[in-house]
């Protein structure tokens, strides 16, 4: 039997790669027998457990449990699926030609050629502590993130500014360590924090920040100091504090894309099967998405089963193959939020949850114990 072979190219290092890489290692119905050589290209060689980022800012030991090394991942994913060569490369992406399909990388000589390139390099932070840099590798964040801890520690009066699901969190876990020692200031940025939820959830939110003894600034767009050290209110009035901790504004590493493929703000945009339009070859996961959601709730529950499908047509060639329609998914519909380490607010299928099953699913450990699994190795 002839043995067709493919160069698969995927970008990134983070829950959307790994995803990308276990889709392509588990498709086992393979009529044209192809084999894949598959290269991830990332600035990182280990991968970041983030979603554990509010806990690691009090408990900072846990840090070493959240990173993984790719290299020990793809062995470990290939240990099931030999037919196929998986290759780790670190590095940061300068260029891709979608016209030759090559992948270009900084301070490298070397063009990567591709038949079928997936790009997932996810979106960055303003502060690196939440999101992996785009250029430095993963020490750089664990490094500003035990920074982070130890000014946490010496600070008398702290802001988390951003009023989405990280900016209440990271004050939840604040403000129920600290909140009877040091002034706790939430800037939402909004009329009040998480606009995206329904009444209900969002007054619990708030009675809790209360509770905890954090203040809840709303309707105030900021603006930051370059040493974080004090914010600008929409009047001009400055308010000193001594720590500000920035937990909003994502923005997707996609800078090595033409802008004919991206929206005014980065984000990639694609047709209903996550395929550039005028690159079928080229397909799209994660948060990088124009018309996704920014969450990992939306790459399991919305993303994951129309990319299945997409890979087995342009990757595996299955003609046959009943393409899947993207459908954003409904944040007010699935989520768990913590609000310190015993509930917090939650909906499972557009439910409320209660108390006890926020802190049994998420609030007591922010789901470190189970990071390899929740990575799928």
């Amino acid at each position: 039997m002839t043995v067709n072979s493919k160069k698969i190219i995927i970008l990134g290092g983070s829950y959307g790669a790994i995803l990308a890489l276990r889709t392509l290692l588990s498709r086992n119905n393979n009529p044209s027998d192809i084999s894949l050589s598959i290269s991830i290209i990332s600035p990182n060689d280990y991968t970041y457990f983030n979603i554990a980022t509010p806990r690691l800012l009090i408990e900072p030991e846990s840090v070493e449990k959240v990173v993984f090394s790719i290299t020990e991942i793809i062995s470990h994913l290939c240990a099931n699926n030999p037919s196929h060569n998986v290759e780790h490369v670190q590095g940061s992406v300068r260029e891709v030609d979608l016209e030759e399909r090559k992948v270009y990388l900084y301070k490298s000589d070397i063009s990567y050629d591709y038949d079928n390139l997936i790009v997932a390099t996810g979106t960055r932070m303003e502060s690196s502590v939440f999101k992996l840099d785009n250029i430095r590798d993963q020490n750089y964040s664990i490094q500003q993130l035990k920074s982070l801890v130890e000014n946490i520690k010496e600070a008398d009066s702290i802001a988390v500014v951003g009023g989405g699901i990280t900016g209440v969190e990271v004050a939840a876990e604040l403000a129920s360590n600290y909140g009877k020692d040091k002034t706790i200031d939430l800037y939402t940025g909004n009329k009040y924090p998480l606009p995206e939820l329904k009444e209900y959830h969002r007054n619990i939110v708030i009675d809790k920040l209360t509770d905890f003894g954090a203040q809840i600034i709303n309707n105030e767009k900021v603006g930051i100091s370059k040493d974080f050290k004090s914010i600008t209110l929409s009047d001009g009035t400055k308010k000193e504090y001594s720590l500000i901790i920035p937990a909003f504004k994502h923005t997707p590493n996609t800078e090595f894309l033409p802008d004919s493929v991206l929206s005014t703000s980065g984000y990639v945009y694609t047709d209903g099967h996550l395929r550039l339009t005028q690159y079928h070859k080229v397909i799209v996961l994660g948060d990088i998405l124009e018309m996704a959601m920014s969450s990992v709730v939306d790459l399991m529950y919305s993303q994951k089963a129309v990319f299945e499908a997409t890979v087995d047509l342009e990757i595996f060639e299955q003609k046959s193959v009943q393409l899947r329609e993207y459908q954003k998914c409904d944040t007010s519909y699935r989520f768990v939020v913590p609000l310190g380490k015993d509930g917090g607010i939650g909906a499972m299928f557009g439910f409320p949850l209660p108390n006890f099953v926020v802190r049994f699913a998420k609030a007591r450990n922010y789901f470190i114990p189970k990071a390899k699994e929740f990575l799928g190795y």
